[in-house]
C-alpha cells in the first residue's frame, strides 16, 4: 500500500513539473532561430579592382582621441554579397598560419 501512495506521488509531482515547463517550452518556440546559410562559397579569382575606394578619416575629436572613419567601396551591380577577410593575426601585418 506505501509503494502505491509513493508511486501516485511521483507520478503527480512529475505530471505537474511537466505542465509548469509548458508555459516555458511554448515561449521558446516562438523565439526567432539562426539559421546558418550553407550556400557553398566559390574559390576567390585574384583580379584588379576597377573602382576607386574612398576613406574619409574624421579626426576633429582631438581632446576624446576619437577618429570616425567611413570607408566606401564601390560594387559593379546590385545583389547579394560575399565578403571575405583573410586569417590574419591580430599584431601581424599579414596572413601567417603561427601564433608567436
Amino acid at each position: 500500500m506505501q509503494k502505491w501512495k509513493m508511486a501516485a506521488a511521483a507520478a503527480v509531482l512529475c505530471a505537474t513539473g511537466a505542465a509548469a515547463g509548458a508555459p516555458q517550452a511554448a515561449a521558446r518556440m516562438d523565439l526567432p532561430v539562426q539559421t546558418l546559410d550553407r550556400t557553398p562559397i566559390t574559390s576567390p579569382v585574384d583580379h584588379p579592382f576597377r573602382g576607386t575606394i574612398a576613406l574619409e578619416v574624421d579626426a576633429r575629436d582631438v581632446a576624446h582621441r576619437v577618429f570616425v572613419v567611413r570607408e566606401r567601396v564601390p560594387v559593379q551591380r546590385a545583389g547579394a554579397m560575399t565578403l571575405l577577410y583573410p586569417h590574419w593575426e591580430a599584431a601581424s601585418h599579414g596572413p601567417s598560419l603561427t601564433v608567436t
